[in-house]
């Protein structure tokens, strides 16, 4: 199974009440499906993400936007499953730079590198119409052109 966990945010849920009132059934979830194939959240769970991968067998793990990476991965080790790093949609992407793009897709590669992460997709999800079709369109395919040439010279 998949969970979709937007109501967990480490804003308005934290450790203790994670462990308590959400993590249990989220085991048992784990245990009825024989795991939990993605594991996300639209919120910042950076101070629970140690928690929830305590849970058996989770197969990739959502990072969002509201998260600090580097929080994330300096806590959770090189044994993580597969990330599911998604960058915010608005400050990575929508309002972005080519220059701010560049460097937020450099800094996330070079983080899973200082890390040890195995495996990863790095992306951006959540839009909502900005601009102008046109001009959404016109940024996702900088993005796109950005990201290909910081994964290739990384």
């Amino acid at each position: 199974g998949s969970l979709f966990n937007d109501e967990v945010d480490a804003g308005s849920i934290g450790p203790r009440h994670y462990q308590e009132f959400i993590q249990p059934y989220e085991k048992d979830l784990a245990q009825f499906h024989d795991r939990i194939s993605y594991w996300h959240s639209c919120g910042d769970t950076g101070i629970i993400a140690k928690q929830v991968l305590s849970i058996d067998r989770i197969d990739v793990l959502d990072i969002s936007g509201y998260t600090d990476t580097e929080k994330v991965l300096s806590e959770i080790g090189p044994e993580a499953p597969r990330l599911d790093i998604r960058l915010h949609p608005l400050k990575d992407l929508q309002d972005a730079t080519p220059e701010w793009m560049e460097t937020r897709l450099a800094n996330v590669i070079d983080l899973c590198r200082r890390y040890s992460v195995k495996s990863v997709s790095i992306r951006v999800s959540g839009l909502n119409p900005w601009k102008s079709p046109e001009a959404d369109f016109e940024q996702i395919r900088r993005w796109i052109e950005i990201a290909r040439r910081v994964i290739d010279r990384h």
